[in-house]
């Protein structure tokens, strides 16, 4: 039996820069930044759920980090240029 994998969005809004470079270097593991607050996905049941469960330990109060299951990418509309997966103010912790 196959784990199924499905598409995912993560946008957040962390007010620490430290907290949000870790976050970001979190995510780098899972997915492609597309912005510099967003990640795209293509993760398992088992990995989605592994990335949720590691989550909460960079929300602080005021903070915000939303997953979206994206459920058909060819639905995704992109204007201008494609960002890179590399950026210069991710910090591998």
């Amino acid at each position: 039996m196959t784990d199924t994998q499905k598409d995912y969005l993560v946008i957040y809004d962390i007010s620490s820069d430290i907290q949000r470079k870790k976050l970001a270097a979190y995510l780098d593991g899972y997915g492609s930044r597309i912005q510099k607050s967003a990640y795209e996905m293509h993760l398992s049941e088992t990995k989605v759920k592994k990335l949720m469960k590691g989550m909460p330990r960079f929300c602080k109060k005021g903070d915000n980090i939303r997953l979206y299951e994206i459920p058909d990418k060819s639905d995704i509309m992109n204007w201008g240029d494609e960002r890179s997966t590399n950026s210069d103010d991710v910090v591998i912790v």
